[in-house]
């Protein structure tokens, strides 16, 4: 065998895994069923039996995958508050020790233990239907990842690691696999490998911050609150803020530290504003602006409160509830314990108050638990606690919140103590040296607690109210018996105690279930509670094992048992020989568990460093006689449409059961009977309809989670169940015909793509495309056309395409968005909504230059329908001037999975038409290739068909050595490899190589793979190093570069095998290195630069002996990250490698994997003469390093030249090249100066460096020669010269644009690549393309020019101005005339609880932006007055009055008023209704002038006794009577609030800078619009009235706009007076001139222009200016009669 046969036989493999991974693309939800031969038992799955040593168990597999992976992530994402990870020294490589290493033991890994967990245990019942869809699957999983719905991300991630741990199992070990989910250990590596990309590909997906959340590899909590802040509460919020304050200083650099920070205030009836952050000051500061407002003792909103940050914590977390009152939404209960179940987090409840409003024995309202009691029932059911204290003891006892953020925390004891007057009461517990900090909390009748030490030394336990809590932190040799004890009680004993640990050892418990009377039934991971029906399986899976010494200590896991709250065993211990914490241990019950049985922990019991220790489960067990189960799975839920799905509730106990049921959803509405109270007789079913409505906004493909919860009102026994799903249609529009046409004309490519999609259904459904483009290949056009509507692809310049496709989305027309967004690959998606029974049909065109690679040209067309497709046909006209020396079909590769490829030769045999068909001219010039597989073909490979690449291969002969030239239309292109005679010189290469931690796993496996392949390429001449790179950079051999001798390969590969990962990544050192050891085998010149210094001429390393001139010098780099280490500045870093490089050697570059800067290694490369790759992780990933290093390390010819004679060509594109490569080839293209001259030759010359000698050619090139052969083809591409020069004029221009640092030069090379791709209608990195319907974008263009006009008459220049705060006190007595009181008892029979809000915070901000107009504005475009609703009439700015009172006439003037005035704008006296605006002035910069502003608009409703004030951040609701009643609360998010007696109050589109408020009062709407922090003028108001006010003919309204409402009008002919239109109108009696003019519309934008004809106010109006003014913002107007 020879020495390449093994790296054949690998590659080849790799090669074929590779068509299994190779990046699917996601789709659409489809549900096919799948004959997928998976494990499949009646019980789950733990690690197989030890015996079979010939496999390794499925769990040891997946924590092996998952941890190396997690160590690579934490190379490139170091964790908060750890330290860095030293790969080699994770012995034993286990969760456990890797935090250990990471948070230097202060940390549990029982957050990463329990993804670990749900990963291995995930699809241990029967395959999904999903399944089949594997790509569907992954949608799925990154659906829910960037939902942040993590549990069920892992749960669907899992089950894709299982078909991908299944694809590896031949087909002989699959009894092992079966029985006991058992891999055989000669296909884990490449399984593993498998895992990583998927991994890789989730990573990418998600972001680098989700992925750490998913993988859970943090070390704190959530810290959350709930926090009542009505105004009974200033003492407990002051307490919390000065809490946070002092634990997240404290805990700056803990490692108790909460991860992430959640606050929700509550009150009646609004939870807003709430915080959701990672930073602690952000968190603090959400604090500071939390007050008390509001008054009363009404119930509040304190569930809904809960709801919101169940759902914004993390699980496992503790949420702290503040409140000194009652719930008002206590139906919510139910699925508050439901929600906080399913995600084990524990409420923890600070009262201030016993809730004596409820008195003593009033805790029901009808079934439902009230006050405290309910309270109590909550922290029950979630593992957590009620604490009463006094208010003056409320900061004290906020101690307990820093106690539940320690990391870790494992209760190891649970006591509830019982004890008469006076008797002593206690118990003991163990403490372990795995436990480093202790938290002991008591609650009820505790009297005083105290705890002594294995020294027997008394501590007392801190009492606050009822509640007894302490910590204590654990020093070494403080090991032993402990003890809590009680003493000097002078009343009866009644404590819940707990003791917890902060320990690195504990369980984590994973239950299961199935159903007794169902023998074929499979055990499923509990969603819920277990039924008494149930058979019920719990495994326990250990974490920090490492702590159990068998040998020295006697260590060991010796039972686990079944206690409840009282300490008491409920059922008989399980007892265990021999566990040390190493297999998961396994306890069934196939009976179901006993009936009758109290809720129980799980307690695991044994030795741990020769001392007893204890775990408890962190909550309790029950079971119930209620099962939930639904048709979800049946339903399609889709935005904008109503979806309706049946919830069954099954009692299995023995006696009826009446039942209170409620529903839950993230997202949307949810529609079903409330108040429905069901009752169940034993071994019946009810259903439900439940009904669930998104709107319309809602993707396809978010996530949404439903919760059910039923709760037996007589026993209070409850179930719950939680359903997560993802939006979307069930079934594609079906694909009819996918047809790749494509044409190869001298090495340049163009392939059409067309795909024909029905949609067969009565309803419209969205079609997606996505199609996967070669790396270097310009999209040409895209058309997609349903019926006769045509939308056709133009391709902009990149911001201008950007800007069209955001108009047209903002004016709903349907449009699509095409740019490039990576330089290796490409993946072109669009949506169309596709109507009923119709078919719409997609055109993309593309064009790629071949290049030259390994002796071929390769072709390559990716085919991905996601379905079988009737009518599939791949067409590829190869057309050239040279023979074909041959075509190759390699065949067709599929990326379904590794099962389907080793089936691929048999599906070949199988279905002959599966094989493409060839066929070649008689001249051998022209070739066709013709693809076409059947229905039965293509669903052979899978049953959604074909997913993968279709290559074709060839090469022409080569007669010329100095190459081959093609001419056409003005344009030329030449050719030229080096000659076969040429040989490769001698090399010196340095590799280095990225050894870093996050290279640990399969990447560097595979790097040492492709690096000891390539260095048995090496013979005696060459030479070779190595730099490793990490922290500290090192070369292999030190000083020297290695003679490539057999022996000291072999030296080299051996070093090689045994890299290790480890440490950060030092890009500079690694580069310092490889020049200094390449440095003493240089020919310097005197003006050579030193290492130490390269500005300083210092000495240079001394030569070596020899002459080496003849070797290519070149360093080979690769890494799969950015620099971490020492200088992490890339601009620094290319910087030093030139100044050391001086051009003399050439740099590659590969980028392994995401991560890696292309943009850094491109420009490397770029400026040191050498290529740069990026290489994704992948199964034949060695396979593509191995190639691109042989690559580069055979030059054949150096400094390569063509020449052209003088003045013949021009805009030629580049001319030199560094080198010219074994199997590759330069091409130069460019046009004749005049293809019209009677000399049609042009003289041409290639020169270029062998390792022997200097060579030239010498030819010419005839303009008037066209290839004759070409031109007769059939198959021939338009223009294929001048779009081949283009393309390569791009190119080259894109890539002089990155290595330019000069700003202007730089702008200068774009402007040229970006004139030359809208010319050839290119997409580039420069330009987009934007399909649109042609009658859209005309729109669309209309729009943006008036844009762009208002654009150039506004220009703005932005100065910062100070603001002086207003307080809402003074508002009220300048406005008003009356004080303001902040808590009203009472108040709420209006219709809620409000309190006092401090208008200068509710968007606090020190200064504001406000513009200077520097041109007149001038707009010189009509602009109709848009459809808005709300254009009756309207105020804006300072102000400016607009009325329409015709169809064709606007008046509009501007009102001037004085600071502090109030004017009536609209009094309708048959209704006895005024709305009133107080003026402030403020200085308006725009104009440089004093301006007038509304700042308070008042809307007085005498008969309804209400009045509604509008400020720019709050609304304040008052009584128009004595009582002076009212509430005030701050606009800071949408609601709807219908008041009553025909008022409706509407806030939407809330924004920190604006919001739109909508009344309406009987029939009648109004519209204020808030305007904070414009950019333009000060703070205000804009106000107008709707049409619909303007068509109540039996009112008659007076006031500043209310006069002009269905006023009488005349007007005369306009005349042009002083270049102006002027005219003379009478409106109501009153006379006066009107010149032409505009104003705008806020109502409809800001940008809304509308003509009208200004005027001086006191011209038109009816009464003098002093008639409109009233004393106060309640005033009602006395107007005189009119005129």
């Amino acid at each position: 065998m020879t020495s390449q046969q093994p790296l054949t036989a690998a590659l080849l493999l790799l090669s074929a895994l590779y068509a299994a991974y190779a990046a699917p693309t996601p789709v659409p939800l489809l549900s096919i069923p799948t004959p997928v031969s998976l494990p499949h038992l009646g019980v789950p799955f733990g690690p197989s039996d030890k015996s079979l040593v010939r496999c390794v168990a499925y769990d040891e597999f997946v924590s092996n995958a998952v941890m190396t992976y997690a160590v690579s992530y934490l190379g490139d994402n170091t964790a908060e508050n750890a330290q860095p990870i030293s790969a080699k020294d994770l012995r034993p490589f286990t969760p456990a020790q890797l935090f250990d290493q990471l948070y230097q033991g202060e940390a549990s890994s029982i957050n990463f233990k329990k993804t670990l967990i749900a990963l291995k245990y995930a699809g241990a019942c029967e395959p999904k239907e999903v399944w089949a869809d594997r790509e569907q699957l992954r949608r799925n999983v990154y659906t829910y990842a960037k939902a942040e719905s993590y549990a069920i991300a892992r749960s669907s991630f899992g089950e894709l690691m299982l078909l991908v741990a299944s694809d590896f199992v031949p087909a002989a070990d699959s009894p092992d696999w079966i029985r006991f989910r058992c891999m055989p250990r000669n296909s884990v590596d490449l399984a593993q490998i498998a895992i990583s990309i998927e991994l890789s590909r989730l990573r990418n997906e998600i972001g680098e911050i989700r992925f750490g959340s998913f993988l859970d590899l943090t070390s704190g909590t959530t810290l959350a609150f709930a926090i009542d802040d009505t105004g009974s509460m200033s003492g407990e919020i002051k307490a919390a803020k000065q809490r946070v304050e002092l634990i997240t200083d404290q805990l700056k650099n803990s490692i108790n530290r909460p991860h992430e920070y959640v606050l929700v205030p509550f009150n009646d009836p609004f939870i807003y504003d709430i915080t959701h952050t990672r930073d602690s000051e952000e968190f603090k500061q959400a604090l500071r602006r939390l007050y008390a407002h509001g008054g009363g003792d009404a119930p509040e909103m304190c569930l809904t409160g809960i709801k919101w940050a169940i759902q914004k914590s993390r699980p496992g977390s503790t949420i702290y509830v503040i409140t000194d009152n009652d719930a008002k939404d206590y139906k919510l209960q139910n699925l508050v314990v439901a929600q906080a179940q399913h995600k084990q987090i524990a409420i923890v409840f600070l009262l201030t108050d016993e809730l004596k409003v409820c008195g003593m024995s009033f805790y029901y309202h009808g079934d439902q638990l009230i006050c405290r009691k309910l309270y109590e029932y909550i922290a029950e059911k979630t593992g957590g606690k009620v604490l009463v204290v006094r208010k003056d003891q409320i900061f004290r006892a906020t101690e307990v919140i820093k106690t539940g953020l320690v990391q870790g925390l494992v209760p190891i004891r649970r006591e509830t103590l019982f004890a008469s007057k006076n008797d002593p009461y206690g118990f003991p517990f163990a403490v372990d040296p795995s436990i480093k900090e202790l938290v002991i909390e008591a609650s009820g009748s505790c009297g005083s607690l105290q705890f002594q030490n294995h020294l027997q030394k008394h501590t007392p336990i801190e009492k606050y109210g009822q509640t007894l809590s302490t910590s204590f932190l654990v020093k070494g040799g403080q090991y032993g018996q402990w003890r809590i004890s009680g003493a000097n009680s002078t009343s009866k004993i009644a404590c819940e105690t707990e003791v917890s640990a902060r320990t690195s050892f504990g369980f984590v418990v994973t239950t299961f279930v199935k159903k007794l009377n169902n023998q074929n039934d499979c055990y499923k991971i509990l969603n819920g509670q277990p039924t008494n029906q149930d058979a019920v399986a719990f495994y326990l899976d250990f974490y920090g094992e490492q702590n159990l010494n068998a040998r020295t200590s006697g260590d060991r896991i010796s039972k686990i048992r079944f206690v409840n709250e009282l300490g008491d065993d409920v059922m008989p211990p399980h007892m265990i020989r021999h566990h040390h914490g190493d297999v998961t241990e396994k306890i069934h019950f196939e009976s179901g568990l006993p009936a009758g049985l109290d809720p129980f922990y799980l307690v695991a019991e044994g030795r741990l460093g020769g001392i007893r220790f204890s775990r408890y489960s962190t909550y309790k067990f029950t079971t119930t006689s209620m099962e939930i189960s639904t048709n979800i799975a049946d339903v399609t839920i889709r935005p904008g449409l109503e979806s309706e799905f049946t919830c069954s509730v099954t009692n299995r106990g023995d006696k009826k059961i009446k039942v209170a049921f409620d529903v839950s959803a993230k997202t949307g509405t949810i529609l079903y009977e409330e108040d429905f109270t069901p009752t169940i007789l034993v071994g019946k079913t009810r259903e439900i309809p439940i009904k669930i409505k998104l709107d319309s906004k809602v993707q396809v493909g978010t996530s949404i989670k439903i919760t059910i919860s039923t709760k037996d009102v007589d026993s209070e026994a409850s179930q719950y169940h939680v359903i997560e799903a993802i939006v979307g249609q069930n079934e594609r529009p079906k694909m009819e015909s996918l047809t790749i046409h494509t044409i190869i004309t001298t090495r340049f490519a163009e392939t059409k793509v067309t795909m024909k999609v029905r949609n067969d259904k009565r309803v419209a459904r969205e079609a997606e495309v996505e199609i996967m483009l070669p790396g270097e290949a310009f999209i040409m056009n895209l058309t997609m056309l349903v019926g006769d509507d045509v939308m056709i692809g133009s391709v902009e310049e990149k911001r201008k395409a950007k800007r069209i496709y955001n108009k047209a989305k903002s004016l709903n027309f349907g449009a699509g968005h095409v740019a490039v967004r990576d330089k290796s690959s490409q993946v072109y998606k669009t949506k169309l909504l596709v109507p009923p029974f119709q078919t719409a049909t997609f055109e993309l065109s593309y064009q790629q230059l071949l290049r030259r690679e390994n002796g071929l040209y390769e072709y390559m067309v990716f085919i991905d329908p996601k379905q079988p497709v009737r009518d599939l046909r791949v067409d590829v006209h190869i057309q050239e001037e040279s023979v074909l020396n041959f075509v190759r079909v390699p065949g067709y590769e599929s990326k379904r999975t590794y099962r389907n490829i080793r089936n691929v030769n048999k599906i070949l045999n199988k279905y002959p038409s599966a094989s493409p068909d060839m066929t070649y001219s008689e001249d051998r010039r022209k070739c066709h290739v013709f693809y076409a597989p059947t229905l039965s073909a293509q669903a052979a490979h899978s049953p959604l068909g074909l997913s993968g690449i279709f290559t074709v291969q060839f090469d022409v002969e080569r007669r010329q050595v100095f190459g081959e030239s093609f001419v056409s239309d003005g344009f030329f292109t030449h050719f030229f490899s080096a000659p076969a005679y040429v040989v490769a010189p001698p090399k010196m290469v340095t590799f280095i190589i990225d050894t870093s931690s996050s290279m640990l796993g399969h990447k560097l496996k595979q790097v040492k793979l492709a690096l000891k392949q390539t260095l048995k390429s090496f013979d005696s001449q060459d030479y070779v190093n190595l730099v490793l790179m990490n922290d500290d950079p090192r070369p292999v051999f030190d000083d020297v570069m290695m003679q490539a001798t057999p022996g000291n390969l072999r030296r080299a590969m051996e070093i090689v095998e045994e890299l290790e990962a480890e440490g950060g990544t030092n890009f500079e050192i690694a580069f310092d290195v490889a020049f200094e050891n390449l440095m003493p085998y240089m020919s310097f010149s005197d003006n050579s630069v030193s290492m130490d210094d390269p500005g300083a001429g210092a000495d240079i390393a001394a030569p070596v002996e020899g002459t080496y001139d003849r070797h290519a010098k070149m360093i080979v780099f690769l890494t799969d990250g950015k620099p971490t280490v020492g200088q992490t500045d890339t601009n620094e870093i290319l910087q030093n490698i030139n100044l050391m490089n001086v051009e003399r050697v050439n740099v590659h570059a590969i980028g392994f994997g995401n991560l890696p800067d292309m943009g850094f290694l491109d420009k490397l490369a770029l400026e040191n003469g050498g290529m740069a790759k990026r290489i994704f992780e992948d199964l034949d990933a060695a396979s593509q390093i191995k190639n691109f290093f042989g690559d580069v390390i055979r030059p054949l010819m150096s400094d390569v030249n063509v020449e052209f004679e003088k003045g013949k060509v021009h805009d030629v594109t580049v001319q030199h090249f560094d080198n010219i490569y074994d199997g590759k080839e330069i091409v130069v293209s460019g046009r004749f100066t005049n293809k019209n001259s009677k000399s049609t030759i042009v003289k041409t010359k290639v020169t270029g460096k062998t390792a022997t000698d200097y060579i030239e050619f010498d030819f010419v090139i005839d303009q008037s020669k066209a290839p004759k052969h070409l031109l007769m083809s059939t198959h021939k591409l338009e223009l294929f010269s001048e779009n081949m020069w283009a393309y390569l004029q791009i190119k080259d221009l894109l890539d002089q644009s990155v290595v330019v640092d000069d700003p202007d030069i730089k702008k200068e090379i774009e402007e040229a690549a970006l004139t030359l791709s809208l010319a050839h209608n290119f997409v580039t990195p420069l330009t987009s393309m934007v399909v649109t319907r042609d009658e859209d974008r005309a729109t669309i263009d209309r729009e943006l020019l008036i844009e762009d006009m208002e654009a150039d008459v506004a220009e703005e220049e932005v100065f910062e101005v100070e603001e002086p705060a207003m307080e809402l006190d003074d508002v009220f007595s300048r406005t008003l005339g009356i004080d303001h009181t902040s808590s009203l008892p009472g108040s709420e029979e209006l219709y809620g609880m409000y309190g006092k809000v401090d208008d200068s915070d509710v968007y606090a901000t020190a200064t504001m932006s406000m513009p200077i107009t520097t041109t007149p504005f001038a707009f010189h475009a009509d602009r109709l007055r848009g459809d808005g609703g709300f254009d009756g009439g309207w105020l804006y700015g300072d102000p400016h009055f607009v009325i329409p009172i015709q169809d064709d006439f606007n008046l509009c003037f501007t009102w001037d008023g004085q600071g502090d005035e109030v004017y009536n704008i609209l009094y309708d006296s048959d209704r006895d209704i005024s709305i009133n605006a107080v003026m402030t002035t403020a200085h308006e910069n725009d104009f440089d002038r004093n301006g007038s502003f509304v700042s308070a608009i008042s809307f007085v409703l005498k008969r309804k006794n209400f009045v509604m004030i509008v400020h720019p951040n709050n609304i304040t609701l008052e009584r128009y009577d004595l009582t002076r009643k009212s509430v005030t609360f701050p606009v800071y998010y949408d609601f709807t609030e219908f008041i009553g007696n025909g008022v409706v109050l509407r806030v939407t589109d809330v924004h920190p800078s604006s919001a739109n408020v909508k009344i309406t009062i009987d029939q009648m709407d109004f519209q204020v619009v808030l305007r904070r922090d414009w950019k333009h003028y000060t703070t205000h108001l804009d106000f107008s009235i709707g049409r619909d006010v303007a068509q109540l003919t039996d009112s008659h309204y007076d006031g500043l706009i209310g006069q002009f409402v269905n006023a009488d009008i005349k007007i005369d002919e306009p005349q042009i007076v002083d270049e102006t239109e002027q005219s003379h109108v009478v409106i109501n009696g009153r006379s006066g001139t009107v010149r032409k003019w505009h104003a705008r519309n806020p109502a409809i934008s800001m940008k809304t222009i509308v003509p009208c004809w200004t005027s001086e106010a006191q011209e038109l109006t009816h009464f003098t200016h002093e008639n409109y003014l009233v004393d106060t913002l309640l005033a009602t107007p006395k107007y005189p009669n009119a005129l």
